[in-house]
């Protein structure tokens, strides 16, 4: 039998499943000399863990979770970090029990998504933009609000699943909330290097407003996102401390 390990060496990948049997195929997730115990994360396979639970984990892991007690018993944000390498089972089975939206995204040509501990995620350039260049058009999602207080949302970037937070993800409007895939993950400056604009109610053109160069963090000013088509203001449901260290700073911003 696998033991359990919060720092495993192995991912199990489902095969099939009877009532009274599971074939999976054990691939290893780095380098197993001679002699190493084999190990797996019982959460990527069992929703449950049904006879089996852990309430005292000793793996030794420096990340160890204390306890197992199947995918269920995980924290919301550890579930999603997982969700790309759990059974297809225990994906759908989140996905209904904690009434989940997963919403698809694809990154545009010459965009890139960098993820950090520090910064968070963040949209960079992977080519060279000229003023007044269209780095993308993008659609947005509308929400309505009885979904934003009664769901969880998930947005599916390239296969990355990431739990989007209804403080700073969506912008509200009167009636409904603008999901933007991707382009959730675009910082605030307030001397942006790009700026919008509504093409339908729902669709919208991202230019270029100075020369961004590979490796530039793009930027937009969140206190500048007004839906000109549908005559929708952003109503603005959290405010924090602007960072962005330029010039003409406003220091604060509701958004």
């Amino acid at each position: 039998m696998l033991c359990p390990s919060l720092n495993p060496n192995i991912v199990p990948a489902l095969l099939y499943r009877t009532p009274t049997e599971m074939c999976y195929q054990a691939i290893a997730l780095r380098d197993i000399d001679v002699g190493d115990e084999v190990t797996c994360d019982y959460a990527l396979f069992d929703y449950y863990c049904d006879g089996h639970k852990i309430e005292a984990c000793a793996c030794g892991s420096t990340v160890c979770r204390g306890k197992m007690l199947g995918f269920q018993g995980l924290p919301l944000q550890t579930k999603v970090e997982l969700l790309d390498m759990v059974e297809e089972e225990i994906k759908d089975k989140f996905l209904q029990e904690e009434h989940v939206t997963v919403y698809k995204s694809y990154l545009p040509q010459g965009i890139g998504l960098v993820t950090s501990s520090i910064d968070g995620s963040h949209l960079v350039a992977n080519r060279r933009f000229e003023i007044g260049q269209p780095l993308f058009i993008n659609s947005a999602e509308l929400v309505p609000m009885d979904d934003l207080t009664s769901r969880v949302f998930l947005l599916d970037v390239d296969g990355k699943y990431i739990l989007l937070d209804k403080d700073h993800h969506f912008i509200y409007r009167d009636g409904y909330a603008e999901m933007l895939g991707f382009d959730s993950f675009m910082d605030h400056s307030c001397s942006p290097s790009t700026e919008q604009e509504y093409i339908t109610k729902h669709e919208y053109v991202v230019r270029a407003k100075k020369v961004i160069l590979p490796g530039d963090k793009i930027t937009c000013d969140y206190g500048c996102l007004e839906n000109g088509v549908a005559k929708q203001k952003n109503l603005g449901t959290s405010s924090f401390a602007c960072k962005c260290g330029e010039n003409n700073c406003r220091g604060s911003l509701v958004c």
